[in-house]
């Protein structure tokens, strides 16, 4: 498939706190429509140097995957064992406990390839149905309580944990493809939106309010960017975001050359073997042929 972006919106606010300890990108101002790759980490701030945390994934994870031609989830796990060794470059004295959350998106011919780890979220919602098709689970241990049946919906507000997270990338424990979940997301059509966002965005803001927000209608992106904003101008923590519009979505008759590398390597290869046969079959007619009109004469 190929996919057209309206222009991505991003908001990268400091909130109440004294740093800044979000990181996104493209950083602000710097994403276009031509963008596929999104990523918002946000530092934890109960550990050291929460902003060296997620700087360093997001600007590492961020560089070491446009360096490649092809994405696949094995080269995502790659990019990310590359940004924890960066991270562990960074580790002095006593921050070796610093961390950060992961939210990723990277649009490809084949869909959308979201990752996360911790409790900054993913979005996918549909304006036209107004509807959230998908919305990432946090690593929290209120999610745990919950599942495990100790703990209500009602109490979740009032739940002195609500806060702490069961998951995240630290310095101080080696990442593994168990700590983070994946969705392959295929069904996108014209006018969906993706939105990132880190915890602080939904200080004071239901999954409802963001739905209606989103799906407002003969407002533009921006407006709608404003909007989050005025939301969130008294919320205490940090809050980022990117707002990703999708413009239209069409078939592409050469979508096979864009597959992963080992599929394309398997497919050449069969392709040769197919050609060479079929050199060796037409130049034994030709000598068929030939001995035919000899013994003939």
């Amino acid at each position: 498939m190929l996919y057209s972006f309206f222009q991505p919106q991003s908001i990268f606010e400091q909130g109440k706190r004294d740093n800044q300890e979000d990181s996104i990108f493209p950083s602000l101002g710097r994403a276009s429509s031509k963008d596929r790759l999104f990523i918002l980490c946000d530092g934890m701030g109960g550990y050291e140097k929460g902003e060296i945390a997620s700087s360093t994934i997001c600007k590492s994870l961020s560089e070491y995957l446009l360096t490649k031609n092809v994405f696949s989830e094995d080269l995502f796990f790659e990019g990310l064992s590359y940004s924890y060794k960066m991270l562990l470059g960074k580790v002095k004295g006593d921050c070796d406990r610093m961390g950060t959350t992961l939210t990723f998106l990277y649009f490809h011919n084949h869909g959308c390839f979201a990752a996360h780890v911790g409790d900054s979220r993913i979005y996918h919602i549909r304006p036209r149905t107004h509807e959230i098709l998908y919305v990432s689970r946090d690593h929290s241990l209120v999610n745990d309580l919950l599942d495990a049946g100790m703990l209500s919906k009602e109490d979740v507000d009032t739940f002195p944990q609500r806060h702490v997270i069961t998951k995240a990338i630290r310095a101080d424990k080696e990442i593994s493809r168990s700590d983070v979940d994946i969705k392959h997301i295929t069904d996108i059509q014209d006018g969906d939106y993706f939105l990132l966002l880190s915890d602080g965005m939904l200080e004071n803001l239901s999954d409802e309010e963001l739905l209606n927000l989103i799906c407002l209608k003969n407002i533009s992106d921006e407006e709608k960017k404003e909007l989050l904003i005025k939301n969130s101008r008294c919320n205490s923590d940090n809050h980022s975001a990117y707002i990703i519009h999708i413009d239209n979505v069409r078939a592409d008759e050469e979508d096979d050359k864009y597959m992963d590398l080992s599929v394309s390597h398997i497919k050449s290869g069969f392709t040769k073997k197919v050609d060479n046969w079929k050199i060796a079959f037409f130049v034994l007619c030709i000598i068929f042929a030939i001995i035919v009109l000899c013994f003939f004469n």
